[in-house]
Order: C-alpha cells, then structure tokens, then sequence
C-alpha cells in the first residue's frame, strides 16, 4: 500500500495488476482457472481489495486468463460487482496487453480503456447491435473522465536538464569505457 500511495502522492496513477486468479503464464490467453468463491476471497482477491479500499489506487489492470469461464476483461461479477459496487473502486479498469477479445462483452463486462490501442473496444460499430453495450460506453467514457478530473491521472513526463546516468552519452548511447578490461580482471 506504501508504494500506491507513494507514487500518487507525486500526481501519477498507479495500477495494480493482474486482476484476477492469474497463476500462470504458459497459454495465459486460454487458461481458464475455475476458483470457488472462498477461494478467490481469501487468497487471490485481498490484495486488490486492499489497493482499493486502503490505498485507492488509481487503475486496475484484469488479467489475460479467463476465470470460472469468462475473459478477465469482460467478467461482470468482478469487475462490477466486486471492485466497483462492493469495494467501491472508482479508478479505471484496463485491460492488458491485447487482452480485450470482445466489446459488446468488454463494454458491459465493466471495462474502460483496451491497452494499448484499442483494437475491440475502440470498434463502436461492433456495438451498434447491442443495446446492452450502446449503454454501457456513455457509463465507461464517463468513469474514465471523472477519473482523470479527480486525479491522480497523468502522465509522467521526463525531467528537463536532470543529469544523464553515468554509462550514457548525450545520444543515449552507452559510453565506452575507459579503462581497459584487463584492469578489471582477476
């Protein structure tokens, strides 16, 4: 909680990830891990709830996995239910990497921002079918926008003039070194 509440006390969200039941990443975009209620509360929640509750983090990232057979990115129950009803998150829910694979089901699943261009949920014409998912893109636009007025939201831009690490030129290419190697060897 120390780390998420130190890097938005400087005005940069912080994003606690992979939300949720992620154990493994050989085939991460096809494993399905079905986990009982108890479980998923007592082991592979209480980290993200405390993100949530305690340190109010900024940004949760779901999962590449499916869990108890729903995409991370599209399950209602924990994106919903869960982190925004029931721990009252109000940040916003990404998805990973090329992990949305469906914007009618991201879009009602909870879903806000598609990392990292928005390839499905970004596709409105696949939601013009869907009275269900034409609802659910006024709610995500919006949480999105109160999000970034509330802050912390916005991007970490480079310091001008801090001074170049050490091993690097003014080109950003790595120094050479200027003591023979043989020095250096036993």
């Amino acid at each position: 909680m120390g780390f998420i509440k130190g890097v938005q006390s400087q005005g940069v969200s912080a994003t606690i990830k992979h939300f949720a039941a992620n154990s493994t990443e050989y085939d991460r975009n096809h494993t399905d891990s079905i986990v009982d209620e108890r479980t998923l509360r007592e082991i592979y929640l209480p980290a993200f709830e405390a993100a949530v509750k305690d340190a109010q983090v900024g940004a949760i990232m779901d999962a590449y996995n499916l869990t108890n057979g729903s995409y991370m990115s599209q399950h209602g129950y924990l994106n919903n239910e869960v982190a925004k009803k029931e721990w009252g998150f109000q940040g916003v829910m990404m998805s990973d990497w090329i992990s949305t694979y469906d914007a009618v089901g991201a879009a009602n699943g909870g879903l806000d921002v598609e990392m990292p261009s928005g390839t499905q949920l970004n596709a409105r014409s696949s939601c013009r079918r869907s009275r269900r998912a034409r609802s659910a893109w006024p709610r995500s636009t919006t949480r999105c926008a109160e999000s970034c007025a509330r802050g912390p939201l916005r991007l970490a831009r480079p310091r001008r003039n801090r001074p170049l690490h050490p091993r690097y030129n003014r080109q950003g290419r790595r120094r050479r070194s200027r003591t023979p190697a043989s020095r250096w060897c036993c």
